[in-house]
């Protein structure tokens, strides 16, 4: 029986280390730089090394707002499996932009967002993907942000 071992998951996707300076309003107004991203591993499968399934995922990203509500930016991906003694690892890279909703008042800023993904394993494998995409971030501080 495959059984779940051991899963961790440590992400860092928009608990945004947001700068914002002096003479910005508020954590989306135009001119703030936001950071964030994932990272990810988890191990599944028997008791022995042979039959398990290990999986480590990096992906950072960062936005710029050009407009009060309005960002542009981009995002990098590595991942890695490994799987009986066979590993493949892959990479992306693509832009991103993302809209959200709110003022200077605002503790939740509803946003969507949408992400153009190019991925490849260097072999034999090349995608380009896209993902739209909407959520709810909230400031838990100026500067940061939990999605």
């Amino acid at each position: 029986m495959i059984r779940l071992t051991f899963f961790f998951s440590a992400f860092l996707l928009f608990i945004g280390l947001q700068t914002t300076f002096a003479q910005r309003a508020y954590p989306v107004d135009e001119g703030v730089f936001q950071v964030g991203g994932n990272i990810g591993f988890s191990s599944i499968g028997g008791d022995n090394r042979d039959g398990r399934i290990f999986n480590f995922r990096f992906a950072p990203s960062g936005s710029y707002f050009i407009r009060p509500n309005l960002a542009i930016g981009g995002a990098f991906s590595f991942s890695t499996t490994s799987f009986d003694g066979n590993s493949t690892s892959a990479l992306g890279l693509g832009p991103q932009i993302a809209y959200y909703i709110g003022n200077e008042e605002s503790l939740l800023y509803p946003y969507f967002e949408f992400r153009l993904f190019y991925l490849t394993d260097f072999e034999d494998f090349n995608a380009v993907t896209y993902r739209p995409a909407s959520g709810l971030a909230y400031m838990i501080s100026r500067n940061v942000v939990i999605n």
